[in-house]
């Protein structure tokens, strides 16, 4: 009986066969993004199932960068610029001054403009933007008006007018991260260093027979502080989406007031008063966006139209009397406000 033998080499193979099956068998297998794809780009974008990553635009070889432009509509009010009383000759009082007796407060045109960028850490985000309005508004009145601002005069005015001229400019420097929440939704929280100047010119004239007043008021504010605040995106599809945002700030600044009367018979005053406070504000916005890439997707473009609303506490500091002028019985101190549409368009590179 013959026996087989294993020569030496038959044993080897055998055991290197062995080797690499346990080897295989126990690995740990190679995870999706370990593969890096040949883009010119130095990570790839992550999956269409991965939220909380940061917003992603699309582009193909992007340079984080962006300007965008506005055109601003804006329709300002004031408290506080009401200038006399009418309808004491009937007893039909009323009220007259901007946005009063029917009167429609002026639309405004103005423009805001800023540049923009993502960060190399986490797509950070940093952005600038300049917003500047040009304000003009008038009223006026007839027969029968006693005014607010001369104190108890005794004599009805046959006539009275007011313009109110205001250059509204904010500059913010912003700070935030733009991220997935889900799918179709991205949210951008954000902190600025923002500052504000806003500088007001109003003239007041009455009228009576050979008899005039005016009113000169001058109030200036200038201020910078902090703003935090939300901007949202809703992707509808398409290319369309919805954008929401709200944010407040609190500036420290100062408001360098003064107030002047003069007339051709005995009465006039004076009034000059500089005074830091803080200043708050609030702005509320609501828009619709649409956006194509175009150039091989080397570029976006976005084009925007919204409405915003913003909201200033403690702006109007003029004096208005509720007796005599030299009594110090007076009221000071309203709001400033604007409210209207915004048209954007945005370029990402």
């Amino acid at each position: 009986m013959k026996t087989g033998k294993l020569s030496i080499g038959t044993v080897m193979l055998f055991s290197m066969a062995a080797l690499l099956f346990a080897s295989s068998a126990f690995a740990i297998p190679a995870e999706p993004c370990d593969v890096q794809p040949q883009v010119c780009c130095e990570k790839p974008n992550p999956g269409p199932m991965a939220f909380a990553y940061p917003k992603d635009v699309g582009l193909s070889c992007p340079t984080d960068f962006t300007i965008f432009g506005e055109f601003l509509l804006m329709q300002a009010q004031e408290g506080g610029l009401e200038y006399g009383v009418s309808g004491f000759l009937n007893n039909a009082y009323r009220i007259q001054g901007q946005g009063t007796n029917h009167h429609d407060w002026n639309w405004n045109p103005g423009f805001r403009i800023g540049i923009g960028g993502y960060s190399p850490h986490d797509n950070w985000n940093l952005d600038a933007r300049w917003t500047y309005l040009r304000i003009k508004d008038t009223a006026s009145s007839g027969r029968g008006l006693y005014p607010l601002y001369l104190g108890a005069f005794g004599v009805p005015f046959s006539y009275g007018s007011e313009k109110w001229k205001t250059h509204f400019n904010t500059l913010d420097l912003s700070f935030g991260k733009p991220y997935y929440i889900s799918r179709s939704v991205i949210w951008h929280p954000y902190f600025c260093l923002s500052g504000a100047w806003l500088d007001q010119d109003i003239h007041i004239t009455y009228k009576v027979a050979d008899f005039h007043a005016n009113v000169y008021a001058s109030n200036d504010f200038w201020g910078i502080g902090l703003r935090a605040g939300l901007e949202s995106e809703w992707i509808i599809g398409a290319g369309w989406k919805f954008i929401g945002t709200a944010s407040s700030s609190l500036l420290f600044g100062r408001f360098d007031f003064s107030q002047e009367a003069t007339s051709n018979f005995d009465l006039s005053y004076n009034i000059h008063h500089e005074l830091y406070e803080i200043s708050p504000n609030f702005e509320l916005g609501l828009a619709l966006n649409w956006g194509t890439h175009f150039s091989s997707n080397r570029y976006y473009l976005n084009m925007q139209v919204g409405y915003e609303f913003h909201y200033w506490l403690q702006q109007n500091h003029m004096v208005k009397f509720t007796t005599s002028y030299d009594s110090g019985d007076y009221t000071v101190s309203n709001y400033f406000s604007l409210n209207g549409l915004a048209f954007r368009l945005e370029f990402d590179f």
